[in-house]
């Protein structure tokens, strides 16, 4: 499998970060390079792939991320060892980043070392959060993404759900729609939409699942601080 440099982006409560593990877990057990996962969030101080760095080990994946008492801190605090991994070659890696402007601002300053070599940008949409609930509104987010960054977001994925699992297929249907159009408006491919396994066995076979245009199954992993 050749080299992947992947950086996932989204607002809070779109599943960057479920998404950014998902992918880690999966390269790793289809490629021979280690797999590196780059907690660069320092918007979003909930649901954060540093809280995971012991399952993240277990399934062979390496945390890039602060440490020690820094590793709680909501600090807009980003580990020297970023840079390392981005250059190293033999690594897959994923970039987990802060969801919004501000949060990109922490890419940018790994820009010049990503830009010259491959990498995908994948904006997660959650149509249910307040901004990106219209096209207008996804396209502007985008657009202070890409302009933080300094770097072009390759592909979007939807992800839209009502914030847990009791929600129907019409709620997918409905943020891949608004996905669709704001990719044929940015000349932006539109990859998946995503959806757990627990959602997909309960809605059995249902009429809208044949909708989908394309779809990633996955199991979760994050659970809200105080519901654990």
């Amino acid at each position: 499998m050749e080299r992947k440099l992947i950086i996932i982006t989204g607002h809070f409560g779109s599943g960057k970060t479920e998404l950014a593990m998902f992918y880690a877990s999966k390269i790793v057990k289809t490629s021979k390079r280690p797999v590196a996962l780059c907690d660069l969030d320092v918007i979003n101080p909930y649901f954060r792939s540093r809280d995971y760095g012991k399952e993240l080990s277990v399934e062979g994946v390496r945390l890039i991320a602060p440490k020690g008492e820094l590793l709680k801190a909501d600090l807009p605090i980003v580990t020297g060892e970023v840079a390392g991994v981005i250059e190293n070659d033999h690594s897959h890696v994923i970039i987990d980043v802060g969801g919004d402007k501000d949060g990109a601002l922490s890419l940018g300053q790994f820009s010049h070392l990503i830009k010259n070599r491959p990498y995908e940008f994948w904006f997660v949409l959650n149509a249910n959060r307040p901004y990106v609930s219209t096209k207008l509104g996804i396209i502007n987010t985008i657009n202070e993404i890409e302009n933080a960054s300094r770097l072009k977001v390759t592909g979007i994925i939807n992800n839209t759900h009502l914030g847990e699992d009791d929600y129907g297929p019409e709620e997918v249907v409905k943020g891949e729609s608004l996905a669709l159009q704001a990719s044929m408006d940015l000349g932006i491919p539109f990859l998946f939409s995503l959806i757990s396994n627990e959602v997909r066995k309960r809605w059995g076979r249902n009429e809208y699942t044949t909708s989908f245009k394309d779809v990633e199954y996955f199991d979760r992993k994050l659970l809200a601080p105080w519901s654990k």
